[in-house]
Parts: C-alpha cells; sequence; structure tokens
C-alpha cells in the first residue's frame, strides 16, 4: 500500500510537471516550427514516470498529460494532435515501464535502463505514425505524409531525443540513489 501511495502521488506530479514545462514553450516558434515539437518537453515526465513508478502509472500519466495540456494550454490542438500524443507518451510510459521492471533481465541498472528508454522511444514514435495515419485518415486534417511526419519525430524532434537520452536517466538514477536509497530496481 505504501508504494501504491507513493507512485500515484509521484504519477500527479509528473503530470502536474508535465503540464507546468510546457508553458515556457506554448506559441515560441522557431524557423516556422513549434519549439515544443523541437524538444518535447511534455516526454520527460512521462518517461521517468514510468521509469520510476511502473508500467501502470506510465500508461496513466502519458495518457493523461497530453490531454490536459491541450484542454488546459490549447496546445497542442486536441484534435488531431493531443489525441495521437495521448496514444503516443501513453506507450511511452507503458513500454518504458513494462522493460525497465518486467521484462528485461539486463543486470546491470544503468544499462536496463537506456535499453528501455531507446526502445520504448522507437515504439512510441512508431505508434505515433500509426495513430497519426489513423486519425487524419478518418477526419478533415488534410493529406497523411508519412515522409512529413518521420522527419518531424526523428530530424526536427533529434534535439529532444537528445535531451531525453542525456537527463531521463540521469534523472532516475538520481532520484532512485537519493530520495529512495532502499528501492532498488533489481
Amino acid at each position: 500500500m505504501k508504494t501504491d501511495l507513493k507512485n500515484i502521488v509521484l504519477t500527479s506530479l509528473f503530470i502536474a510537471l508535465g503540464y507546468v514545462i510546457t508553458l515556457p514553450f506554448r506559441g515560441v516558434m522557431v524557423g516556422g516550427i513549434p519549439l515544443g515539437t523541437i524538444f518535447s518537453p511534455m516526454h520527460l515526465p512521462i518517461f521517468i514516470c514510468g521509469l520510476l513508478c511502473g508500467w501502470k502509472y506510465g500508461l496513466i500519466s502519458g495518457l493523461i498529460t497530453p490531454l490536459l495540456v491541450s484542454i488546459l494550454g490549447g496546445m497542442p490542438p486536441l484534435l488531431p494532435s493531443g489525441v495521437v500524443m495521448s496514444v503516443e507518451l501513453g506507450t511511452y510510459g507503458l513500454i518504458s515501464g513494462l522493460l525497465y521492471h518486467q521484462l528485461l533481465k539486463i543486470k546491470h541498472p544503468t544499462l536496463r535502463l537506456y535499453a528501455s528508454l531507446i526502445i520504448a522511444m522507437l515504439v512510441g514514435r512508431i505508434i505515433y505514425l500509426g495513430a497519426m495515419g489513423i486519425v487524419i485518415t478518418l477526419g478533415t486534417y488534410g493529406a497523411y505524409r508519412l515522409d512529413t511526419y518521420l522527419e518531424t519525430l526523428f530530424i526536427v524532434g533529434s534535439p529532444a531525443i537528445a535531451i531525453q537520452l542525456v537527463f531521463v536517466p540521469l534523472i532516475v538514477r538520481t532520484i532512485q540513489t537519493r530520495l529512495f536509497p532502499n528501492e532498488t530496481t533489481q
């Protein structure tokens, strides 16, 4: 029960952080590209939540945060981006938590953390591409251009990928060793 309460509190914190961390990025453009697209700030707390709290909490935080940001902040627009990001970030939280806590049998926690993060990043982006294709095909949001979305996810978003690969493991390991030293993930 104590662990459940801790995870609920942390998940709530990460959802709130997912909202707050997007505030400086709203409406800011760089070369016609939204700054949030380049840095993907909302992704950070979702990965951290999945890795620290496990797949259920990562999934919940990933599903809720983009919808909350869309509804309260207006960016990204709820349709199609907010809904698709909800699926994408839910996948990030689910996969990172599932791999790190249950599936990957890598003994070294930092290597397991990186493997979980990288696999979750790839799977989440694939899910994003599929979900965006479905939503655009079903709606009236224009033509689905796979090449445009691939470029956005992997080229335009490359600073976000680098930031996630540097800061997520650093933050997770710091929280694990400094705040919860008696709760190591084996």
